[in-house]
């Protein structure tokens, strides 16, 4: 048991890249993490961690031991586990992360009859926009809207999300129709950029397999899906946006859809993990609950 648990400090290390943050996690002083991960380098024969006074990064040799560590701790839950019955073998912290308009239209909306399916589960939730570090973060599992690659990590396309153009009604109402592309040098695009980079307002389209760009003007940036949604409500411009998250605006009449023929590819919606293979179960019934979720709310 000794060496299970010296495998276990060791990947809160790496996962965290601090040995303070895994202490506080595992709630155990930082002297007996330092001498598990000691002994353990003693005992396999080659350093681990490189350690700085800022940062703690694997070696080639603790990278390959990484992944070994990993499928064992796996096989060694799952054979506690495997002779238990029903939901209630399934317990334990599920760490999340995901977009903010996944968590408010769709995850938190439905997650009481998760909870109930498996109620010694204890989830932490976190809802942004950003691109988060998976290992050294802790995430569980994370839910990407247009997510790049990340290689290295298991990664699993699990919806598509159909897009729309489109602009408030007061907004139509000052600056005028949109019928054409020729149209949009007159008009505002709401820029939305997560990190706040080199200004980009873009009106991106699709023609067959080829995605086009026009530049255009903007008046506001912002960071967040709903600050995107809330300043094209209030008339500062157009947004390219997934169908779902405008769906009752559309229906309403507050919001009006504008150059159907040159919409944006859909957006894909990727779950991520930190492993590629041996997903933790309480991991995957998370994923499965959420793709079961995926067609409906993908529909148009």
């Amino acid at each position: 048991m000794d060496k299970i648990k010296s495998l276990e400090i060791f990947k809160k290390v790496a996962d965290y890249r601090s040995f303070t943050k895994a202490a506080d996690e595992m709630e155990i002083p930082k002297s007996a993490i330092s001498a598990h991960i000691a002994r353990l380098e003693d005992e396999i024969g080659v350093k681990l961690f490189f350690r700085t006074t800022r940062m703690v990064n694997l070696t080639h040799h603790g990278v390959e031991f990484y992944e070994r560590a990993q499928n064992i701790l796996f096989d060694f839950d799952e054979a506690f586990t495997q002779y238990k019955n029903g939901h209630e073998k399934i317990s334990g912290k599920l760490r999340i992360d995901m977009s903010i308009s996944l968590a408010s239209k769709l995850i938190i909306p439905k997650l009481s009859e998760f909870m109930e399916k498996y109620p010694n589960l204890t989830l932490e939730l976190s809802c942004t926009d950003r691109e988060v570090d998976v290992i050294q973060e802790g995430f569980d599992c994370v839910l990407r809207v247009g997510s790049k690659q990340n290689l290295g990590l298991g990664q699993k396309i699990i919806g598509e999300k159909p897009m729309v153009n489109c602009a408030s009604k007061t907004y139509i109402e000052k600056y005028g129709a949109i019928e054409k592309l020729e149209d949009l040098s007159k008009h505002f695009l709401v820029d939305y950029d997560t990190k706040f980079g080199p200004p980009n307002a873009v009106f991106e389209y699709q023609i067959g397999k080829e995605t086009r760009e026009i530049n255009m003007q903007s008046k506001i940036r912002v960071n967040n899906s709903i600050s995107y949604s809330l300043a094209c409500r209030a008339g500062f411009g157009i947004i390219q946006v997934p169908f779902a998250g405008v769906r009752d605006y559309l229906l309403s009449g507050e919001l009006v859809r504008i150059l159907p023929e040159y919409e944006p590819s859909p957006l894909i919606i990727t779950l991520i993990t930190p492993q590629r293979r041996n997903v933790p179960l309480r991991s995957q019934v998370f994923i499965d609950w959420v793709e079961s979720l995926m067609p409906d709310y993908c529909a148009t």
